[in-house]
């Protein structure tokens, strides 16, 4: 009942609520419902579930109930006989999510769970068809035994029979022994009655002949009868015999189909251990894979957490420094500003000065000479305090130099480091590699040994090796895992070093912004120099015109201390900027030595990379000889039973049956007694396999055990890790 897809909407009522979120699909829906087009967000209840077909024109008829609409549906057939179908919509909010639309309809469920639990069904499922295989094996060596007995049985009956018609035959002889002279007495007797005929021999003779004459044809009337008897008993024993035949080609026939079964059955169970070992591998390798993929989610939330918090604590200090330089910036405008202010007011009070001592020169000597005195004085202490601080501050700025030249030297040889770091992890890599391939030949050969062996020890050598595969894949982990902690290592260097360079960048800035200012306060002392001479040459001048003319200049006290205090002012400047110059060297010593001490650090933790590396290089050679002898071990093992399988071979052939029958029969029942009284010839090669096997889990526990007692520099190896990193956050 599939509606058209040109009509319009039409819902077909059903017996079962749905809910349609978004619009439903152009098809059969579950719980019976199937539409034509996509429906308004609503739900649909029905209240009389009768089904109609969708090409039918339907006619639709509504009404109001309360918060509800009802709709009652018409098709063509229900209009004529009478029939409804209605259904209420109800005008609610449609479903906000996806994941309440699935758990409409059954819930969510975890597929990795579900994986795992398919896995242990299947595991079950193997299990319970192993042990019906072991029934059924049990079974058909229970015929298998029967046969035999009855076999056996039936080659008794067959020499009792041969030894019946041996017998048989013999009394046969006798009775061809017994004819042969009964048909002489007879020829003896037909002899004399044709004496007797021609009457050549007297009436005595004649009686004594009837008489012998009778007595033979009753011994060769008696004669024929025990020969047909005879005859007789030997057709029975005939069909008897191909009775017999006949019984032992079943049960031959019986037991080859017993043993072919159980041949098939234990080729079946192996089989099933095959698929039982895989699946619990498979399953142990989906463990572990869920158990990774947790691991890798816990430690990349970690790792994401901490590099939030790294990212937050350099945010809060790129932001102070941002805050400082802008403060930095902000001092350093001030100063420009008063530094302008100061030269213009200088210029102004230098024009004022010689327009003034132009014309009051001739008033007032004595307290022009006091004045030139006073300036003198304030000259020689500016000279002296930076001269001095020009000279300090070359020396520092020289010193830094050098600092940032060691600086960009040490960063070099970190980057030569990480280079012969990168080369030695490539050359891991690659050894990894070749471990792996050598891990994957060994589990083929594993493989094949637990094939051949028995069943029982199959699994207790499987159980030996697969707990030496997960100890070498720990390894191999752990050796994963230490190279990409030198890796990320390696990385942090990297970022530290770059660090290390954008701090030396900083420091040459702040170098640089030291040497402007520097050359700002020169700039400074050559201007209150020239000024100085200024008004050392006016000084000269007016002491000319008053050789020339008695007339002197005269200054207010007003105007000598505005001078005094612009003075002051200049020299207090002067004095802050050369704190401030100080004070960055300083800053940028301690960020040297910061630098310095970061070198250090990474120099040391590199050594002590290259030491880890080393013994992990050693450690997978140690890996690669146990593997090597544990492969010539294999190969000693797969010609001991290569050339076992050849001697049984050669041994069957030779004890092949070629005598007669009743031989057959005896060299049979030897064997059967043999059998009986000592156990069975397979136990010893069986218990040679095992000890065989045996010493080569021993072997390669030996080597397994090397290196479970070198595992102990790994822990201590990741403990020195852990102390540098934390030595290295509480310096920084």
């Amino acid at each position: 009942m599939i509606g058209s897809e040109t009509e319009a909407p039409t819902i077909i009522a059903c017996n079962a609520n749905i809910n349609f979120e978004g619009g439903g699909p152009t098809g059969p829906v579950a719980n019976g419902v199937i539409y034509s087009a996509p429906v308004a967000n609503g739900v649909i209840y029905s209240e009389n579930p009768n089904f109609f077909v969708t090409k039918d024109s339907p006619s639709v008829f509504s009404e109001e109930k309360g918060n509800h609409v009802a709709m009652e549906v018409l098709s063509s057939k229900n209009l004529k006989q009478g029939g409804l179908n209605k259904g209420f919509i109800e005008t609610k909010a449609p479903i906000e999510s996806v994941k309440a639309a699935v758990s409409k309809f059954g819930g969510i469920v975890d597929w990795k769970a579900r994986r795992v639990h398919s896995m242990v069904e299947r595991s079950k499922t193997v299990d319970e068809r192993l042990e019906g295989v072991q029934d059924d094996i049990l079974h058909f060596r229970k015929k298998s035994d029967q046969a035999v007995v009855e076999e056996f049985q039936v080659l008794k009956e067959l020499e009792n029979t041969k030894k019946r018609i041996e017998e048989l035959k013999h009394a046969l002889e006798v009775a061809q022994t017994e004819e042969q002279q009964a048909k002489q007495d007879s020829e003896l007797a037909k002899l004399r009655l044709e004496e007797m005929e021609q009457g050549t021999t007297e009436e005595n003779d004649d009686a004594l002949a009837k008489a012998q004459l009778e007595m033979a044809m009753a011994g060769h009337a008696a004669a024929v009868s025990e020969l047909k008897s005879i005859k007789e008993e030997l057709e029975i024993l005939r069909n008897e015999f191909a009775l017999l035949v006949c019984e032992r080609d079943a049960a031959v026939k019986n037991a080859d189909d017993a043993l072919a079964a159980s041949v098939e059955g234990a080729k079946a169970l192996e089989e099933l251990s095959m698929e039982l070992v895989a699946l619990k591998q498979s399953l142990q390798s989906a463990q572990a894979s869920h158990l990774e993929a947790e691991e890798q989610r816990m430690s990349a939330a970690m790792a994401k957490e901490q590099d939030c918090l790294k990212w937050r604590k350099e945010l809060d200090d790129a932001e102070e420094e941002f805050c400082r330089l802008n403060l930095q910036v902000l001092s350093i405008e001030d100063l420009k500003l008063k530094v302008d202010t100061a030269s213009s007011l200088l210029s102004d009070l230098k024009a004022e000065m010689m327009a003034y001592m132009e014309s009051v020169m001739r008033e007032e000597i004595s307290d022009e000479h006091v004045l030139e005195g006073d300036v003198s004085e304030i000259v020689k202490k500016i000279d002296a305090a930076t001269l001095s601080a020009v000279d300090s501050k070359k020396m520092e700025l020289e010193e830094v130099k050098l600092n940032i030249e060691k600086a960009i030297a040490e960063v070099e040889c970190l980057k030569m480091a990480a280079t012969s770091l990168k080369s030695e992890l490539e050359v891991e890599k690659f050894t990894l590699t070749t471990t792996k391939k050598r891990e994957v030949e060994l589990d083929k050969n594993m493989s094949e040994i637990v094939v051949q062996g028995n069943v029982k020890e199959a699994e207790e050598n499987s159980v030996d090796l697969t707990n030496q595969l997960k100890q070498a894949e720990e390894e191999v982990d752990k050796a994963k895992s230490i190279a990409q902690m030198a890796r990320e290592e390696l990385q942090k260097i990297k970022i530290e070093a770059e660090q290390a360079k954008a701090e030396s960048k900083a420091v040459e800035s702040r170098l640089l912004a030291a040497q402007k200012e520097i050359e700002a306060s020169n700039a400074s002392k050559m201007l209150a120099l020239s000024a100085i001479q200024a008004l050392q040459e006016s000084s000269d001048s007016s002491e000319t015109t008053k050789e020339d003319s008695p007339t002197t200049v005269t200054i207010s006290l007003e105007e000598y201390n505005e001078l005094s205090e612009h003075a002051r002012e200049a020299e207090e400047q002067a004095r802050i900027k050369v704190t401030e110059a100080i004070s960055q060297i300083e800053a940028a010593k301690e960020s040297e030595a910061k630098c310095q001490e970061m070198l250090e650090e990474v120099s040391r933790e590199l050594a002590a990379r290259q030491e880890v590396l080393k013994a992990a290089t050693d450690k997978e050679s140690e890996a690669e000889e146990g593997k090597f002898a544990a492969e010539q071990e294999l190969r000693i093992w797969r010609t001991e039973q290569e050339q076992l399988r050849k001697e049984e071979k050669s041994s069957q052939e030779v004890a092949s049956p070629t005598t007669s029958p009743r031989t057959s029969f005896e060299v049979k029942e030897s064997t059967a007694d043999e059998q009986a009284d000592s156990p069975a010839p397979e136990e010893p090669s069986a218990k040679e396999q095992t000890q065989k096997s045996l010493g080569r889990t021993e072997t390669l526990s030996e080597t397994k055990d090397g290196k479970k007692k070198k595992k102990s520099f790994f822990p201590k190896m990741l403990t020195l890790l852990g102390k540098q990193k934390s030595s290295r956050h509480k310096s920084t």
